[in-house]
């Protein structure tokens, strides 16, 4: 985010609801990797609920990239079996 703000560009945070809203005046989207934590003991990734998309927020970021709009995604590296996040419904209808 530093990079692209020394770029001269600005960025919301995407608490702003509904999504669609914002996206109307966005030019770039940018998914940051999924939050949570590892839980050693039991070997497994502990997914914090904001990290998931809700249906509508699919659709509307893909509404937004068939309109011309750009996205850049970061995923963890184990995916989304591993992080229990649901980017693969985001990513899937891409391609």
């Amino acid at each position: 985010m530093q990079l692209l703000c020394r770029m001269g560009r600005t960025y919301v945070a995407t608490t702003e609801k509904p999504l669609s809203k914002l996206l109307s005046r966005t030019k770039l989207v940018v998914v940051p990797p999924p939050t949570g934590r590892y839980h050693a003991r039991k070997e497994r990734w502990i997914a914090q609920p904001g990290s998931m998309f809700t249906a509508e927020e699919i659709r509307d970021i893909l509404v937004f990239l068939r309109n011309g709009g750009r996205l850049l995604a970061f995923a963890y590296r184990f995916g989304d079996s591993f992080t229990q996040t649901n980017l693969h419904d985001l990513f899937s209808p891409l391609g």
